[in-house]
């Protein structure tokens, strides 16, 4: 029978006889012997009431909500009462205690009435633990582990609590700290020396220990008891249910799913930390649980650690498999063995014969002995696979906007030092970079480490190579992928095929599908290996491998003839060429199709599905194996299959440039597409003219992100084009000339090299030369250009401290601006930026005179426009020098206010521009002497800070200068 609760308005007694009135406002929770209840006071005060209640005795209520106890259940109900009272008594007694005092609940007096008792204790805003849902694990173990010291403080006083639940516990709301915790129900309390004398002991059946429940083991009630009670709680707010005893008597063996919701996103070196946990506590013997609660604390500091959700840490990655995989149970077994002898394992062997999935299945086989695990595909090099992190993903934590590719390797490399250590596996696929610099950096990082690759590591790592060959059965392979029956003739025919292909695995694969498909019959297939020439396309002969030893020339003739004999239409063979510009990490299925022109996906389609072209189903990228690649690009003779998805390619490119977007991961993708272009182009010597622009926009996106030596090698390759297809003064010559000195110069800026300067100095003034001769009404806009020009060189003087040659070149530049017919107030703010960044070489009034031109053309126009904000922000920099002719900072207040008002309400995704305004009308109120002025200082320099750091690393300049006005400012204010 349930118990019947109390509604609406109650009048309780006090012990003197007076009385007060509640009125019921909710029900908090229930226990074996006591209701307790949010109730307000007459005076409008918050209380908790805490009612005699037991449920075993299956009491009712009569109409006016009063308790009717049977005769013959008096003498139970007043014994309860008097547990109730000591209860009372002992609460009393654990507020006395100084550690204890803030987790107990006040009490404020006893109260009689409905033929029971009541305890009134003080109420702050929150309720108890039963009601939260939807913790994070890291606010439940920081709950916890103040519940556990709290519990481990009642041992220290000498006292078991031996009723430790949700219910009994009482919590603030989310938004303030989760560490609080209240208890407020000590009927179950006792002292450690009494725990013999329980032959009433009160509990709660679903969160009691074990020896609770029967009386005949009360003998090992310890404090070990109470920490059972805490690990119950952990699980049932976890997995939404209570352990079993089967998970009591073996956590080890027994399966839990720790794919729960509250596991996401959430460090995986936490696991084996929580099921530890669970085995030192609900294991079902007190004396193998934790004997003191300092030491379940312990754990839980661990765990507290490790999931706070601001804290990184290395992803477990899914590993894609291939739906069939067979015959490696040696090699992965040999893996296995190996790695307890070294961390380095390199699994060596021709393309084609699966590595990349032995290594997968490996991973699979073993993954309870790993915490995390990365599968990353080599490209490009070393920098390029671990600043990739798609890849190589570390939970919070990514690259900064401004920093570059090789300061975020090294700090990204640092972080992984701290992260790794043997029970992290980093698969690398397809190395083939022995002589990168920082492959013993990689290898240095103390996980186990196991890389593919075509190349032969044993002269330099001896002990750790496995050399993969061929499976034994490759026949089982064609098995898979060919559904239907084989005829006798046929048969010997696909035997003989393996045997000379010497059971290549993608080999045999293909052959399977393309017979599938009805595109190779067996009989051609085998005429063509053994006799070469079968089909107008093929090659005049067909390698074969010697001494039933297979290498990479024979392998890539097998696959070229049966690429010839499955006679592709023309619009497969054009899918095949352009997916080979891709490097073998993949694209996007769509955009590969928009870059195209394809209209739809049933080409593609029908190339997964005859082995040609692989999908990754879980990202929707499509690539093709690095072999058919290799295929497709040797035969590539007339290299205009490419123009339209390289024309498209280079929109794209121009596109993400004009958007600003700087060293996201999306141009992390497109850097390892660029680089595999610029390989590709140089590789195979393709000269067409739209490589030649192609290769500017590589340039330009690879000098973006910092890629300074890349950037100069595409600028160089396309003038070495422009050069075979234009005139040496054309302008498209001169473009690319013009591209590469802007390359040039920031590299000799960057690495004070004086010759690279003046190398690019040179290339600049040849540029100019070179604009002096083109029409302009050819060329719209050349003016600028030269003009550009102009200024880029006084730029790489000024590099060279050549002060008087920087003037010179700006003086051109500026007259080249001057002389137009009509100044526009793009034109006018141009020219004031360029006089400010001249320094001291012109002063600061010119620039004041084209930004007030720039903004009278702008006023002319009406509202405010983001061109007129930016004029607006350069005036109030200028408003707020030191000049004394120039200086006047109500105006510079007044335009910095403007600025910052617009881009917050037009513009609030540019955190950047919102942040560099801030700091400077922070910097403009620190020259105020007025304390509250100041004071709004301290704030727009704090909250400009708070941006900076989104973007820019805790080195830069930018962020230091910030720091330091803002401390300055602080002392300033102090001073007040």
């Amino acid at each position: 029978m349930s118990r019947i609760l109390l509604k609406d308005n109650v009048t309780l007694c006090r012990e003197d006889g007076s009385s007060v009135k509640f009125h019921i406002k909710a029900h908090i929770g229930s226990g074996a012997s006591c209701v307790v209840y949010h109730a307000v006071c007459e005076d409008k005060t918050e209380h908790l009431l805490k009612e005699y209640y037991p449920r075993n005795l299956n009491l009712v209520r009569d109409e006016d909500g009063a308790i009717i106890v049977p005769p013959h259940l008096q003498d139970k109900f007043n014994d309860g009462i008097e547990r109730f009272r000591s209860g009372n008594e002992r609460q009393k007694e654990v507020r006395l205690s100084e550690n204890l005092k803030n987790f107990t609940s006040n009490v404020q007096g006893y109260f009689y009435g409905n033929g029971t008792e009541y305890i009134d204790m003080t109420v702050f805003a929150g309720r108890t633990y039963s009601k939260v849902e939807n913790e994070t694990l890291h606010d439940l173990m920081l709950r916890m582990r103040t519940l556990a010291q709290v519990i481990g403080y009642y041992h220290d006083e000498g006292l078991l609590h031996l009723d430790i639940k949700p219910d009994n516990i009482f919590v603030r709301p989310e938004k303030e700290t989760v560490e609080d915790v209240m208890l407020f129900d000590f009927d179950s309390v006792i002292e450690k020396s009494n725990k013999i004398i329980v032959p009433a002991l009160s509990y709660t059946k679903d969160w009691a220990a074990p020896e609770q429940l029967l009386p005949y083991k009360r003998n090992s009630i310890c404090e070990a008891t109470d920490l059972f009670s805490i690990g119950e709680i952990i699980f049932t707010k976890i997995f939404g249910r209570h352990s079993i005893q089967t998970e009591r008597r073996s956590f080890a063996e027994y399966d839990i799913n720790y794919d729960a919701d509250i596991f996401k996103n959430v460090n995986p070196k936490v696991v084996p930390l929580i099921k530890e946990l669970f085995r030192h506590t609900l294991c079902a013997v007190p004396s193998r649980r934790y004997q003191t609660a300092c030491e379940l604390v312990e754990q839980l500091d661990q765990i507290v650690a490790l999931s706070d959700p601001k804290e990184p840490f290395i992803k477990k990655g899914a590993l894609s498999l291939v739906g069939f995989f067979t015959g490696r149970d040696a090699e992965i077994e040999a893996i296995h063995e190996k790695f307890k002898e070294t961390d380095t394992i390199f699994l060596s062997g021709i393309g084609g014969i699966g590595k990349s999935e032995l290594a997968k299945h490996y991973a699979k086989t073993y993954e309870n002995e790993y915490d995390a695990i990365i599968f990353a595909p080599f490209v490009n090099d070393v920098q390029m696979m671990i600043t990739d992190d798609n890849y190589v993903p570390i939970y919070n934590f990514s690259q900064y906007p401004e920093e570059k590719p090789d300061e975020y390797f090294a700090r990204k490399m640092r972080k992984l030092g701290e992260l790794c250590d043997k029970r992290t596996l980093i698969i690398v696929d397809n190395l083939d970079a022995k002589d990168d610099d920082n492959l013993d950096k990689l290898l240095g990082l103390g996980c186990k480490m196991l890389v593919t690759t075509r190349a032969d590591y044993s002269d330099v790592y001896s002990n750790s190579q496995i050399d993969i060959d061929v499976l034994a059965d490759p026949f089982s392979v064609f098995n898979e992928y060919y559904k239907k029956p084989l005829s006798e003739d046929d048969r010997k025919c696909v035997d003989e095929i393996i045997e000379i292909v010497c059971g290549h695995t993608m080999t045999v694969e293909l052959l399977a599908k393309q017979m599938m498909a009805g595109r190779v019959k067996p009989e051609k297939m085998l005429d063509k290996l053994k006799n070469g020439g079968v089909s107008d396309s093929g090659k005049e002969k067909v390698r074969t491998a010697k001494d039933g030893k297979l290498v990479i020339q024979s392998t890539s003739d097998h696959i070229q003839a049966l690429f010839d004999l499955s006679e592709l239409d023309e619009e497969e063979k054009y899918v095949l060429d352009n997916l080979a510009l891709v490097p073998h990490t993949g694209i996007a299925a769509n955009l590969f199709c928009k870059w195209c022109e394809i209209g739809g996906f049933d080409t593609i389609n029908e190339l997964v599905v005859e082995g040609w072209v692989r999908w990754d189903r879980e990202r929707d990228y499509i690539s093709l194996h690095s072999l058919l690649s290799e295929m497709v690009l040797d035969n590539a003779d007339d290299t205009t299959v490419f123009e339209g998805v390289i024309k498209e390619y280079t929109s794209h490119l121009r596109e993400r440039n004009s958007a600003n977007i700087v060293n996201s991961q999306d141009h992390c993708e497109d850097s390892k597409i660029n680089i595999h272009l610029l390989n590709m182009i140089e590789r195979y010597n393709f000269e067409n003219s739209f490589f030649e622009i192609l290769l500017n926009g590589i340039g330009g996106e690879l000098f973006i992100v910092h890629q300074y030596d890349l950037a100069l090698k595409a600028c160089e390759l396309a003038a070495k084009i422009a050069v075979k297809n234009n005139p040496a003064k054309s302008y498209a010559v001169t473009e690319s000339m013009s591209q590469m000195a802007l390359i040039k110069a920031s590299i000799g800026a960057e690495r004070k090299d004086s010759t690279a300067i003046r190398e690019a100095i040179d290339i600049y003034l040849q540029a100019i030369e070179n604009h002096k001769t083109f029409d302009e009404n050819e060329y719209p806009g050349n003016y600028e250009e030269i003009a550009t020009l102009y200024c880029y060189a006084g730029m790489a003087y000024e590099d060279l401290e050549e002060n008087d040659s920087a003037r010179e070149m700006y003086s051109r530049g500026i007259a080249i601006y001057a002389e137009r017919m009509v100044l526009n107030s793009d034109d006018y703010l141009s020219l004031g930026i360029l006089y400010n960044n001249l320094g001291n070489t012109y002063s600061g009034s010119e620039s004041l005179k084209y930004y007030l031109a720039a903004k009278e053309n702008h006023d002319e126009s009406g509202a405010l426009t983001r061109h007129a904000a930016v004029t607006l922000y350069h005036l109030a920099d200028v408003y707020s020098c030191e000049d004394d002719s120039i200086v006047n900072l109500d105006l510079a207040v007044e335009y910095a206010k403007r600025v910052l008002e617009f881009f917050e309400n037009k513009y609030s995704d540019d955190l950047y521009m919102i942040g560099e305004t801030k700091y400077m009308l922070g910097k403009i109120y620190s020259q105020f002497d007025d304390a509250s002025i100041i004071q709004n200082a301290y704030t727009l320099l704090k909250e400009a800070e708070e941006i900076f750091v989104q973007f820019l690393s805790p080195e830069d300049n930018t962020i230091i200068k910030v720091r330091e006005l803002k401390e300055k400012v602080r002392k300033q204010f102090r001073g007040w």
